[in-house]
């Protein structure tokens, strides 16, 4: 199996951004890690370019302008290959199971469940408090920890399958002024049409260090995805079992 695909899209907030990577750094030989910064400031900029230097087994790209978190993703997916499974990683976000095998295990799940004819498209990494309203079944467990059902997916850390990737693409762009929200919806829009499991394992463990976006003050972030939901809504309608591959650009074909 190829190494996962791991991309963490940044806009400032350095501090978090730092110590996102940091928990991270245990794991680099065993990830294809990509930062795309989404035209941050000359601080952030900076930071990045020299711990792209420092980390060489990291990709550092630099967009220069904030083209929105879905495109950010798709640009690092041109690196993607063939049956690479991807994890979205927020930048706000820090891993708790560091010098574990959560990875392994993760994988072995996912394989496990595929085995047994429940092929699995996205795994959530499991959080507290763990919001119960995505909750749609319990799983028993896996290896000691809790093993959930849950719809839908919603971003923080996500591990997307490589069969799953291979048949929906990219993340979708809704507008020229898509910045924010509703890719990880979606995606789970097209695992429901598949009929692949969205679950969340309690093995693969995050904190959220900031639970506020980047985009400035609440209302602008909320003025934002409310211009967006009419688009998502459509979006949404036009997905079905056969039409659930997003392109390069974010379109739906």
């Amino acid at each position: 199996m190829e190494k996962p695909l791991a991309i963490v899209t940044t806009y400032n907030r350095l501090d978090e951004t730092r110590r996102c990577l940091s928990s991270f750094e245990p794991y680099f030989a065993d990830l294809e890690l990509i930062v795309v910064d989404n035209g941050s400031n000359t601080e952030m900029t900076d930071w990045l370019r020299a711990y792209g230097k420092l980390n060489k087994r990291i990709t550092v790209i630099l967009m220069g302008e904030n083209v929105g978190c879905p495109r950010a993703l798709n640009e690092a997916l041109k690196f993607r290959k063939l049956g690479q499974p991807v994890i979205k990683i927020d930048n706000d976000v820090v891993l708790l199971n560091r010098q574990s095998d959560w990875l392994a295990d993760l994988e072995a799940l996912v394989d496990g469940m595929r085995l047994l004819g429940n092929p699995v498209a996205m795994v959530s990494a499991y959080y507290e408090p763990w919001d119960q309203n995505r909750v749609v079944g319990v799983r028993n467990t896996w290896l000691g920890e809790r093993l959930l059902s849950v719809r839908p997916v919603i971003g923080h850390c996500v591990y997307h399958t490589g069969e799953f990737m291979d048949i929906v693409g990219h993340f979708d762009v809704l507008a020229p002024d898509h910045l924010y929200g509703f890719e990880d919806l979606l995606m789970s829009h097209k695992a429901t049409a598949l009929n692949r499991a969205m679950i969340a394992w309690g093995g693969w463990r995050i904190e959220n260090i900031q639970r506020h976006g980047a985009l400035g003050s609440k209302e602008a972030r909320d003025t934002h995805v409310e211009a967006m939901r009419p688009l998502y809504n459509a979006r949404a309608a036009q997905i079905t079992p056969n039409r659930v591959y997003t392109d390069i650009t974010g379109v739906l074909l």
